[in-house]
């Protein structure tokens, strides 16, 4: 049958817009553009027909059956030549460019064809397109990046650009050292929408984008589907009744401008927007959405606008109180204060003792008998107990949270490195002699809130003065008075009691019950929200673990190069080997909370709270930080007379040289070096020289970092990869965890692909920039960083085979000097070579297949080769899985189930601990979300599952893949094993899987239909009458 026109264009518009461009450039016909487009669909794959001009003849003819013998067939033949050519010349210079781009970090530059081919392919599709919708060549740039990467984001408005904007964009010019002008485009934002009108040309500009995108990349699952519609709609809903249209009426009756209906802010309108197609494009990247629908669904999602458009209208429309009163200011006869969260960090002045004494006043009692003097005591606590061997949590922590932050701050105020689990206020208690036996090792803080007379702590003293009756027997101590800023003491280790006073004596203590490892999770995460966080197992027995010591279950471990330990068994991050107090902070974004990272390691103390930081750390240590920082202070303000203006300076860039004499450093440092030596009581040689070819003093920070309990103070000089001796990159080389430094890698970047070349030509920015990047070179030489060298003289050092030349690029500086950058991914592939230690155990895939009479489930281990992964397949039968197959023994209704048994199967036959898995049933990535599920049997499989996974205490994260990237493992449930090695294949089988709670609760079910069918028979015997069926019953759909 003949083809018609119109299907020849069909065809041809469903492959890669720049192969529909290079067909059109070379003026092939429509009938030549079909016949190429029916074997090819992609530009890449298209050059690679032939490697020269003949074999390009020879495949028009044979290929795509242009004749050779006739006009008409060699004008055809050369329209093929002649796109292949330029197809090949679009192909090399696009991976040059990305090469280039990756390596000096920057988004690679769309080639013109490339742009001209989209640009058309969307025009062809909805018409002409002027310049203030037409994307700009940037931003089309940007868009390409993350498909290419399939990682698509959504952009502000304000960066969304027209090829209108980028005409107008800023033009910088520069002379360079050379005398050459270099000419730079700045990147600009443009102007924010401000009416709806603009908003719909910014949305036409984005939605014409992700068109062209679709209409490159063919084979993006994601985009596939996407029309124009979708995003007219969804501009549709923003703009309509429902947000940007919508009125309300205000309290008053009138809005500011003295109307009678309230319009939402634009302000609100544009945040909320930007929110909806963020989240389109987060169902896109983890939910494996389609755009299309991704763009629908957020339009429906209640909680998204009710948490960034309704609540913030709310606010908006109808405003809270701007400011609270507070006691105590002119005029003021009452009113209330606000606690504040230690959270806050400064944001208002800690509480100080009279707010604390006005906060007593205003909360419940413990009150005991009038005292001899005539005095009522009472008391007020909170935090943890410890009685009659129990440990939990005081009632106050829950009746009065803000009581208590703002408890726990003062007392951080006045002693912020002190650790306590219970603060309680004494009002006029006087204590008889005792030692506090429930308390843990840490000191008692006991600090003063009213003034009075007398009213010592008497503590027990072998040289002291002041007797005291115990027991019938004399013990002898001292009375110590409590100074303003507190006292802490041993009150678990002496005995001590109250002496006589006169005046109100309203007292606060904090201090630390024992057991406090006993409380349960919930309560300690509450004390830890309140600003409370228990002392460590390190606190409490008065010492500071070392980093290598493990609890009695782990193994011994041996020295890892780096000095330190490989904690195979404990490979985490221990908060307490850090000398800090408690747990990092947490921070709270865009409804996420993580922990602080402020870039210098995980033990690092800014991460903690100001008052927590080295609060565990042994007294010598604190007392050499201490003298290190005095040390430090007196010379800064010896040498520089005016502090602020030598910041301003180094701010501005005009300080070039060091501002302090070289006479002063020395002294310095060997100031530093006696001031080590004396706390770690030796002498210790060569703290003060400088390790060739190394520019630092490594043996004095090494032993610096030691004293002060620095978990990767070993990697500067001890071992045979150290700082002071040379590291290895990592290539062909494991590298070492560092736990307490770093997080374990989970994630990396895909690197490119590319042919092995030992010696890699430079990119054109290095070619252009050959004097200043020479100049470069030789002030690194200088500074001992390079040296100069030939090719024969690194084969013959290190062997042929191991030389690399990366191709390097070059970034121009404002000030005309470039940054030279070398691409050790493309042709060399270093890059590629090196696998860090600290990254997850590799995951796994899986999938299931449900057939008429059986279930196949199937997995493989993740690894570079199939052939070396490790695999499994299961054949199921209704014999198996009953619960898999209906009375007909069909099983393609359970195919979410039968998915997440196999997920079941990969964790038990693999070992995992904890595993992150790709799937391609997408249910089940949103049921782990969800974490329940009442589809049968789904939910029996689900509740296997979580209790194998609670029992180990173990966390699964399961991550949807379309079936086309999920493609090794279909072929294992399809029983095809041609891409796998059989001496890796796991035997198993069905009853081997952990299945006793799942096959308990089928057996139960089974029980529950039985009867019920039974009582189903009496009635019908009783009655005479038959049931009828339900309607699901009556059809399986």
């Amino acid at each position: 049958m003949a083809v018609t026109e119109a299907e020849m264009r069909e065809r041809v518009n469903s492959v890669d817009a720049d192969l529909q461009y290079v067909l059109q450039e070379a003026g092939a016909s429509l009938a030549t553009q079909y016949a190429v487009c029916n074997v090819h669909s992609t530009l890449r794959r298209f050059q690679a027909i032939a490697d020269d001009r003949a074999g390009s003849r020879t495949a028009a003819n044979t290929d795509f059956g242009v004749p050779r013998d006739t006009p008409a067939g060699r004008q055809q033949t050369a329209a093929i030549v002649a796109a292949w050519e330029l197809a090949k010349e679009i192909s090399s210079k696009e991976i040059e460019l990305r090469a280039e781009a990756r390596a000096l970090n920057q988004p690679r530059i769309l080639q013109t064809q490339e742009r001209q081919a989209m640009l058309r392919a969307v025009s062809a599709a909805y018409g002409k397109l002027n310049e203030a919708e037409t994307p700009s060549a940037e931003y089309l740039a940007l868009k390409a990046e993350e498909t290419e990467q399939n990682e698509p984001t959504a952009a502000q408005l304000d960066t969304i650009t027209s090829k209108r904007d980028s005409q107008t964009a800023t033009i910088q010019s520069s002379v360079d050292p050379a005398g050459h002008l270099r000419i730079t485009k700045t990147k600009q934002k443009v102007e924010m929408p401000q009416n709806s009108e603009a908003y719909r040309r910014v949305l036409k500009i984005e939605g014409y984008s992700w068109l062209a995108m679709q209409s490159r990349y063919k084979s993006k699952t994601w985009l596939q589907g996407l029309t124009m519609a979708d995003f007219t709609k969804f501009v549709d809903y923003i703009l309509g009744e429902r947000v940007a249209g919508l009125r309300l009426e205000q309290a008053t009756g009138y809005d500011s401008s003295h109307n009678a209906l309230f319009r939402p802010p634009w302000g609100i309108v544009l945040r909320y927007e930007y929110k909806l197609r963020k989240e389109a494009f987060r169902l896109v990247n983890d939910e494996g959405q389609t755009l299309q629908d991704a763009l629908a669904a957020v339009t429906k999602d209640t909680e998204l606008k009710e948490v960034h458009f309704v609540t913030p209208l709310t606010l908006t429309a109808f405003p809270m109180p701007s400011k609270w009163t507070r006691r105590g200011e002119k005029g003021d006869k009452g009113g209330c204060f606000v606690l504040e969260s230690p959270e806050d960090l400064g944001a208002t002045k800690a509480p100080r003792a009279e707010d604390i004494i006005r906060l007593y006043e205003a909360l419940p009692k413990e009150v005991s008998a009038r005292d001899p003097e005539g005095r009522i005591p009472s008391s007020f606590s909170t935090g943890a107990y410890n009685k009659g061997g129990l440990t939990g949590l005081r009632k106050a922590c829950h009746d009065f949270p803000l009581a208590t932050k703002c408890l726990v701050r003062f007392v951080r105020s006045m002693r912020p490195f002190h650790p306590f689990s219970t603060i309680s206020i004494y009002d006029n208690v006087c204590t008889a002699l005792h030692k506090d036996s429930r308390n843990a090792c840490c000191e008692n803080l006991i600090i003063p809130l009213t003034q009075f007379s007398g009213g010592e702590l008497w503590m027990q003293q072998d040289q002291g003065a002041t007797p005291q009756n115990f027991g019938g027997s004399e013990v002898f101590g001292t009375a110590v008075p409590i100074p303003p800023e507190g006292l802490c003491f041993d009150a678990r280790g002496i005995l001590h009691c109250t002496m006589p006073w006169k005046g109100r004596r309203l007292i606060a203590v904090a201090f630390t019950v024992s057991k406090t490892e006993e409380l349960k999770k919930a309560d300690a995460q509450l004390l830890e929200d309140l600003g409370i966080n228990c002392p460590s197992a390190s606190q409490l027995t008065g010492r500071t673990l070392d980093a290598g010591e493990l609890s009695s279950t782990e193994s011994s471990e041996s020295e890892h190069p780096s000095g330190g330990k490989d904690q195979q068994a404990d490979d985490v991050f221990r908060p307490e080997l850090c000398g800090n107090f408690g747990n990092p902070l947490m921070l709270e974004w865009d409804g996420r909370e993580s922990p602080i990272t402020d870039g210098y390691g995980l033990c690092s103390p800014t991460r903690w709270h100001p008052a927590s930081r080295g609060a565990s750390l042994p007294e010598k240590s604190k007392d050499l930080s201490r003298r290190l920082n005095g040390l430090v202070q007196q010379f800064v303000a010896e040498q520089v007379p005016d502090c602020q203006l030598l910041a301003l300076k180094l701010a501005t860039g005009q300080i070039l040289e060091s501002p302090f004499e070289e006479g002063a450093m020395r002294r310095l440092r060997e100031d530093w070096a006696a001031l080590v030596c004396e706390t770690d009581g030796a002498k210790h040689e060569g703290l003060l020289e400088v390790p060739d070819p190394q520019p630092f003093y490594l043996r004095l920070l090494s032993h610096t970092s030691r004293l002060l309990e620095d978990p990767d103070w070993k990697i500067l000089t001890e071992g045979e990869e150290c700082f002071e001796k040379g590291v290895p990159l990592g290539y062909d080389e494991t590298i070492p965890r560092v736990p307490q430094v770093f997080d374990r890698k989970v994630k990396w970047r895909k690197l490119d692909e590319s042919t092995f070349e030992a010696v890699k030509e430079n990119y054109q920015s290095a070619k252009l920039t050959v004097q200043e990047m020479e100049l470069k070179f030789r002030e690194e030489e200088k500074l001992g960083r390079m040296y100069p060298t030939t090719y024969s003289a690194l084969a013959a050092e290190h062997g042929a085979d191991r030389v690399r030349i990366a191709a390097m690029g070059a970034v121009a500086k404002p000030d005309g000097s470039v940054r030279p950058l070398h691409d050790g991914t493309h042709g060399v592939r270093i890059n590629n070579g090196i696998r860090l230690l600290n990254q997850t155990v590799a995951g796994f895939r899986t999938d299931a297949k449900c057939a008429d009479g059986f279930v196949v489930l199937a997995g493989w281990e993740l690894s570079d080769d199939t052939k070396s992964s490790k695999w499994f397949s299961l054949r199921l039968t209704p014999s198996d899985a009953p619960y898999l197959f209906d009375q007909e023994g069909k099983s393609q209704w359970a195919s979410g189930s039968a998915e997440l048994l196999a997920t079941l199967a990969a964790l038990h036959i693999f070992g995992y601990l904890t595993a992150s898995v790709d799937r391609k049933e997408l249910g089940n990535s949103r049921l782990l979300k969800k974490g329940s599920s009442t589809k049968w049997p789904l939910m029996l499989i689900n509740m296997q599952l979580s209790d194998l996974l609670l029992r180990s205490s173990l966390k699964l994260l399961l991550r949807w893949r379309p079936r086309d990237e999920n493609q090794y493992a279909d072929q294992l449930t399809n029983e095809i094993f041609t891409n796998f090695s059989d001496e890796h294949r796991i035997a198993c089988t069905y009853s081997d899987l952990p299945l006793a709670l799942l096959h308990q609760l089928w057996e139960t079910k089974e029980s529950f239909d039985s009867a019920r069918r039974a009582q189903a028979v009496l009635q019908q015997d009783a009655s005479g009458h038959r049931p009828q069926k339900r309607k699901a019953e009556k059809t399986p759909w």
